[in-house]
């Protein structure tokens, strides 16, 4: 009888001990420790009308943000100003496999542009790896759980 409990405390154990090495904190490199810079690009918004079906609102807006080393990001996409974003490495396939090295988490934004018709939702930046001073960005809508893709960015180093 003790074999099976014994069984499920090494497997808590394990897993336990995994989550603590996956909770490293990330260092930002320090090339992306900077201000950067997009021109403007066009941004789709999506909504649900009436009958549930998606509407898109499209216009366009340019992107800044500014990454500090303690892991913060600050910045402004269109009309929409945001603070205490954060950025962490991409925790899912290597960005050789899905482009991706980086995201920016925890934005909240209000509306992008005056026909922005979503007065808040939450986004997340979609960094690719870095090339020299150019970093390609993908701007995603995540509120109620979506991935849906609204926008990218070309950001260039502000020096």
């Amino acid at each position: 009888m003790s074999k099976p409990l014994d069984m499920k405390w090494k497997l808590i154990f394990f897993a336990t001990v995994l989550s603590l090495f996956s909770c490293k904190q990330f260092t930002v490199p320090t090339e992306l420790v900077a201000e950067w810079h997009s021109k403007k690009s066009e941004v789709t918004v999506r909504i649900k009308d009436e009958n549930g079906n998606y509407k898109f609102i499209k216009d366009s807006a340019d992107l800044y943000i500014n990454i500090y080393n303690n892991n913060l990001v600050k910045g402004k996409l269109g009309s929409a100003n945001f603070e205490n974003a954060h950025i962490v490495k991409n925790g899912g396939l290597p960005p050789s496999i899905t482009g991706i090295a980086y995201i920016i988490k925890d934005i909240e934004i209000s509306k992008i542009f005056d026909k922005d018709p979503l007065e808040k939702k939450s986004i997340e930046l979609w960094l690719s790896p870095l090339r020299g001073d150019t970093l390609v960005v993908e701007l995603r809508y995540t509120s109620n759980h979506s991935h849906f893709p609204m926008s990218g960015f070309t950001l260039i180093k502000h020096k």
